[in-house]
């Protein structure tokens, strides 16, 4: 069975999707705090909280970034959480114009927060 074009695009963007509040929930808020405040620091204040302190401003990006991930697969699926979409030869539901002006819109937010480099103003590292 050969699935339609736009349902495998569909199909991509819910994987992206994923890939995004996967990586930015790796990055911000599991790795983040060692990386961006440095192994060396307070190991107290190394955590999520401590870069909420730190760095204000890129803890806030990684947590709408992997908001945006998680509402582009709520979007499509019906849930954020093990969305059953996917069925044999496509996806359940196409995507709706106003589902997709709210992911268009969300775009340049969520590519500039994901290609910032990686020094991102922090004290440890000079980008």
């Amino acid at each position: 069975m050969k699935i339609p074009p736009a349902a495998a695009k569909l199909r991509r963007l819910m994987h992206c999707a994923q890939l995004v509040q996967s990586h930015a929930l790796s990055f911000f808020l599991l790795s983040g705090p060692d990386l961006l405040l440095g192994m060396e620091s307070d190991p107290h204040q190394r955590n999520l909280v401590g870069l909420i302190e730190s760095l204000p401003q890129v803890a806030r990006e990684g947590i709408r970034l992997r908001q945006y991930g998680q509402e582009v697969i709520r979007l499509l699926g019906d849930r954020s959480v093990h969305p059953a979409w996917a069925v044999p030869g496509g996806v359940r539901e196409p995507l709706s114009p106003d589902q997709r002006d709210w992911i268009a819109a969300g775009l340049p937010e969520a590519l500039a927060t994901a290609q910032k480099p990686s020094g991102w103003g922090t004290r440890r590292w000079s980008g």
